[in-house]
């Protein structure tokens, strides 16, 4: 039986979750094997992907159909992370104030430098927070992604805005101009860049948006089929608050550990 060390384990584009379980990883206190059905051990799993690598083929990025849109940010920025990413090998459709974005089964991934200030970077996703659906996965890919890469980030649902309510305004999240044009089976995101200290500059941005589809991808094809989509979830924001609440099934996927590390190949693969 195998030995259990993490080390061993495949690396590629497996799903992580059923490698550790098919290599005989005993992790209960009786000796049984894990339940990756229990939330417990779900947490036990991302344990051990500490230092994990896993490695994904820029093919398999590209399938995501890439959309690049600039809303409110500087030509010559915009142009320096496109030409980055290019460079990459990633294959990107472009887009201006949200005038190219209706295509199917798309990723789109706006960029703003208008709507923070400060070092940071907001993430802006769906205005409804907690569906579990495919943007809030990528949502999550950027934070966890960005997070490890040393920025520092935050992730809101939709933007806020004050809007008349009878004799009073109120302080409402409402869809970004990015979630109001993409066709529904597209997933999106708005990265919103304040003034970024040294060291973060476009190809640092190109690097960690790279390194974010990889990690989103590798959800699509291993975690995805475990994530059923919440039509009308439960919300418990405060007022005046759109900080994103993401799903316990998005917060439990292992794809999503802080832990595991991703790495872009350009490995061709032949067909037999």
């Amino acid at each position: 039986m195998p030995q259990g060390n993490p080390e061993s384990f495949p690396r590629g584009n497996s799903n992580i979750a059923s490698t550790l379980k098919s290599s005989g990883f005993i992790i209960s206190g009786d000796g049984s094997p894990m339940d990756l059905s229990s939330k417990q051990d779900m947490n036990d799993v991302n344990t051990l992907l500490h230092n994990q690598t896993i490695k994904v083929n820029i093919d398999e990025i590209n399938n995501l159909n890439l959309i690049l849109n600039d809303n409110d940010c500087g030509n010559a920025f915009f142009h320096e992370v496109i030409e980055a990413l290019e460079n990459k090998g990633l294959k990107i459709t472009t887009s201006k104030q949200n005038d190219n974005l209706m295509y199917e089964n798309a990723t789109v991934i706006t960029l703003d430098q208008q709507m923070i200030a400060g070092e940071g970077v907001a993430f802006i996703g769906p205005c409804k927070a907690g569906t579990a659906n495919n943007s809030e996965a990528l949502l999550k890919s950027m934070q966890t992604t960005f997070h490890q890469q040393g920025w520092s980030a935050d992730s809101f649902a939709g933007v806020m805005k004050y809007l008349p309510n009878n004799d009073n305004e109120v302080y409402s999240a409402i869809p970004s101009d990015t979630e109001n044009g993409v066709l529904p089976d597209s997933a999106y995101v708005t990265i919103s860049f304040g003034t970024m200290s040294s060291g973060f500059n476009a190809s640092k941005v190109a690097d960690d948006i790279t390194l974010s589809l990889a990690r989103y991808q590798h959800y699509l094809a291993n975690d995805s089929k475990d994530v059923t989509i919440v039509s009308n979830p439960d919300s418990h924001k405060q007022a005046n608050d759109n900080h994103y609440l993401f799903h316990e099934q998005i917060e439990a996927s292992p794809s999503f550990s802080s832990d595991l590390s991703f790495e872009v190949t350009k490995e061709v693969h032949y067909s037999k």
